[in-house]
C-alpha cells in the first residue's frame, strides 16, 4: 500500500510537471504541421541618435531561424513595402522630427536586397511641382508591388487628406482625396483602398465604388492582413492589451495582453505587421526603461495562440517598423 501510494503521487507530481506540457506541446506540434509555413519577414530600425541618422533594415530568416541585417539607408527610411520576388524594398523617406535640412534627401527611395544599396526615386521637389502644399512623407504609402506611391499633402483648401497617386513605372499621377477629408487618421492606402480612423472607428473607403464600410470601434491604431479578413487593433490609452477584429464575423477578443513592465508598440504607422497567410502577427514589446527601452520582436501564432521572440535590443533610442508585403491584387 505504501509503495501504491508513493506511485500515485509521482504520477500525480508528474501530471502537471511533464504530461500536460508534453501534450500541450504535441497539440501545438499538430496544429502547426498543418498551417501555412511562415515566410521571411524584414523590418526597419531607425537610430535616430546617431549621426549621420540612419535607417538599418533587418530579416528574420525562418529556415535559419536568425535574425540579421542586411543593410542600411541614409535617414528615416519609412511606411516600406517590399516586392512580390523580394528583390527590394519601396519606402518613403521623410522627417520624425521635422529637420529643417535633412541629411538625405527626401522623398521615394527604393533599397536593394540584393546588393544592399539604395537610391531615390522621386524627391520631395519633383513632388512639388505637381501640387501646393506641404508634403506629409510620414502618411504616405507604397503600393503595387512597389510600383505606385500615395503621396500626402496637406494645407489645401482647408482638407486634410489630400493624396496623388503617382506611378513611378509611367510617370502618371491623379489626385484623390478621402470622402470629406474627415479622417483624423489615415492607417494605409493600397489598391485604390483607404484604411483609417474616424471617430475612433476603423474605417475601410473604396475609392473606385464610394462604398464605406466600418469595422471595429473604440481604436486607436490598426494592422490589416492581405486578404482584409483579420484586423488588430489597439484601444486608446491602452497600450497593454491587442484586439483582433474578424471582418467576416464582426467579432472582436483580446489575443494579447502585456505584463506589468510591458507596453506595446503602435507609434508608428507599420508597428505591427502580418504575413501573407495572415495566420502569423509580428508585433513590438517596449520594456520602458529611462536609459533607453528594451525591445522585443516577437510573433504571435494565431492557431496556437502563442508567441515566439525573434529579436531582441536592450537600450534601444530607435523606431521599429515592418515591412509590410507586397501589394494585393485589385479586387473585382
Amino acid at each position: 500500500m505504501i509503495l501504491l501510494g508513493g506511485v500515485l503521487i509521482a504520477v500525480m507530481f508528474m501530471i502537471p510537471t511533464y504530461i500536460i506540457p508534453f501534450i500541450i506541446g504535441l497539440k501545438d506540434k499538430i496544429i502547426e504541421k498543418n498551417m501555412p509555413p511562415m515566410e521571411d519577414f524584414y523590418f526597419l530600425v531607425y537610430e535616430g541618435m546617431e549621426e549621420p541618422p540612419r535607417t538599418i533594415v533587418y530579416k528574420y530568416d525562418v529556415q535559419r531561424d536568425e535574425t540579421y541585417e542586411v543593410g542600411r539607408v541614409a535617414g528615416y527610411f519609412h511606411n516600406g513595402e517590399i516586392d512580390s520576388k523580394k528583390e527590394y524594398i519601396t519606402g518613403s523617406r521623410g522627417s520624425l522630427i521635422n529637420e529643417e535640412k535633412p541629411d538625405a534627401e527626401f522623398g521615394v527611395v527604393r533599397f536593394s536586397l540584393k546588393d544592399g544599396t539604395s537610391e531615390i526615386l522621386l524627391s520631395d521637389e519633383e513632388m512639388h511641382t505637381f501640387e501646393k502644399g506641404k508634403i506629409h512623407w510620414l502618411l504616405s504609402y507604397i503600393g503595387d508591388d512597389g510600383e505606385k506611391v500615395y503621396i500626402h499633402y496637406y494645407g489645401l483648401e482647408g482638407i486634410s487628406n489630400v493624396f496623388i497617386s503617382y506611378d513611378l513605372r509611367t510617370g502618371e499621377r491623379k489626385r484623390t482625396g478621402v470622402p470629406g477629408g474627415k479622417y483624423k487618421e489615415i492607417l494605409d492606402i493600397s489598391e485604390n483602398v483607404v484604411w483609417g480612423i474616424d471617430d475612433s472607428t476603423i474605417t475601410r473607403y473604396d475609392m473606385r465604388t464610394g462604398e464605406i464600410r466600418k469595422t471595429a470601434e473604440n481604436a486607436r491604431s490598426a494592422y490589416i492582413s492581405d486578404d482584409e479578413t483579420k484586423l488588430a487593433f489597439t484601444r486608446p490609452s491602452d497600450y497593454k492589451h491587442v484586439y483582433l477584429y474578424d471582418m467576416e464575423s464582426r467579432e472582436e477578443k483580446c489575443i494579447l495582453r502585456a505584463g506589468w513592465n510591458i507596453v506595446f508598440s503602435d507609434y508608428y504607422q507599420y508597428a505591427a505587421g502580418w504575413d501573407k497567410s495572415g495566420e502569423y502577427y509580428f508585433y513590438v514589446e517596449i520594456f520602458p526603461r529611462i536609459t533607453g527601452n528594451n525591445i522585443r520582436v516577437k510573433v504571435y501564432n494565431l492557431r496556437t495562440e502563442k508567441s515566439k521572440c525573434v529579436y531582441i535590443e536592450p537600450k534601444s533610442h530607435g523606431s521599429f517598423e515592418f515591412v509590410r508585403n507586397a501589394g494585393m491584387e485589385e479586387k473585382n
